[in-house]
């Protein structure tokens, strides 16, 4: 399940950092840049599956797509799935002169230049309500945006959309969950979502990444309405589906990584109280807990999308630090994309579990203008 993005290839300029602030945003674009000939067999079918498997199709109108005979198939076919057709108009002087026929005469979001900041929220925004509707599908065909919650032999099925922020979503899995094992108003003093990419986020190669306020790190094992009432009522659907999707879509059964953003569609709960524990057991750790002060232990990240998915993967630290630091940093197409919208780019965070091989990697690597580090709090520029 995902955003069919339809447009003609005259209108890539617009097309790809649009992808790119959906994806930021936690939802699930998707557009054809296989490179197959238009009207093959082979891409007739890919588009066709692409269409059915849409919850929502996003036609980009302007006088080259107005003419762009395969945007008229992709719109009557997607009419005949019945998907949810929204039109967004990104040139041309008047309405009707951009659109195909069969859309002159629908509600459309504008942006145009002058109108992108607006038109994408608006865009955003729309595609967000449909997804906070959808009824839970059958447990053999999971699919994005649900998020498989487990705690032992038990789990949940969790749709981030439907829910205004982390406070509510966090009630919903304590009270379908949690309730018979932790305190209420517990979540950061006992327990926390683990959501970083590894099978067993506590293995070695891998950090686990929490979804906590950074803020946590410095005070842990305490309630986040204590720590930072803010987060609590932010939406928790960037930092969940932007990174968390289906991925026995594509053949895995684990997790895999495509477009830079993480496939996959489990979330575990973690006691808290258990990682001293944890941390003795586990040969990476190479310094020991510190009981006396628990801060010494955790480290808190605030950073934009394209680092935060890098923590997300769940990989090694010194693959993280490859694609952060120095001349091996990519160029940033995620800040690109937000400032061709003209939008600020949303800053993330999240805390993962301090370790020798993450100080040496993060404190002695990253060059000047990539963090900047406050006790054990990292503010990623």
């Amino acid at each position: 399940m995902h955003v069919f993005l339809s447009y003609a290839r005259a209108d890539e300029e617009i097309v790809q950092p649009l992808s790119t602030v959906l994806c930021a945003a936690g939802l699930r674009p998707w557009l054809d840049t296989s490179g197959l000939p238009p009207g093959t067999p082979q891409w007739d079918r890919m588009v066709r599956s692409a269409l059915q498997d849409a919850h929502a199709v996003v036609i980009i109108c302007s006088e080259h797509s107005r003419d762009s005979e395969y945007v008229a198939i992709e719109l009557e076919i997607a009419r005949g799935y019945r998907k949810i057709i929204l039109p967004v108009w990104v040139s041309g002087e008047e309405w009707s002169q951009s659109a195909p026929v069969a859309l002159v005469l629908s509600q459309y979001i504008d942006l145009r230049r002058g109108c992108r900041r607006s038109g994408v929220a608006d865009l955003v925004l729309a595609l967000k309500r449909h997804l906070a509707v959808l009824p839970v599908p059958a447990m053999s065909s999971i699919k994005w945006p649900f998020v498989r919650v487990e705690w032992g032999d038990k789990h949940l099925h969790l749709n981030p959309f439907s829910h205004k922020d982390w406070g509510e979503l966090l009630s919903e899995v304590y009270l379908s969950l949690l309730k018979d094992h932790f305190p209420p108003f517990s979540y950061g003093d006992a327990w926390t979502l683990e959501i970083s990419g590894a099978t067993n986020a506590f293995q070695f190669g891998t950090w686990p990444l929490f979804a906590l306020p950074a803020s946590w790190a410095a005070i842990p094992f305490t309630g986040v309405h204590k720590v930072d009432l803010g987060w609590v009522h932010s939406p928790a659907d960037c930092e969940l589906a932007s990174i968390i999707q289906d991925a026995s879509e594509h053949g895995h059964r684990d997790s895999v990584r495509r477009r830079h953003y993480l496939l996959r569609s489990k979330v575990r709960v973690i006691d808290l109280r258990t990682l001293p524990q944890i941390s003795h057991e586990m040969l990476r750790y190479e310094h020991r807990w510190d009981e006396f002060n628990p801060a010494n232990n955790f480290i808190g990240l605030r950073c934009r999308c394209r680092t935060f998915w890098s923590f997300a993967t769940g990989g090694h630290p010194k693959m993280t630090v490859m694609r952060l630091s120095g001349q091996r940093r990519t160029r940033d197409f995620v800040s690109q994309a937000f400032e061709y919208f003209e939008m600020p780019e949303p800053r993330l965070q999240a805390v993962t579990i301090r370790n020798d091989l993450f100080d040496r990697s993060l404190a002695w690597q990253l060059i000047e203008d990539v963090s900047e580090q406050s006790d054990n709090i990292i503010e990623f520029k």
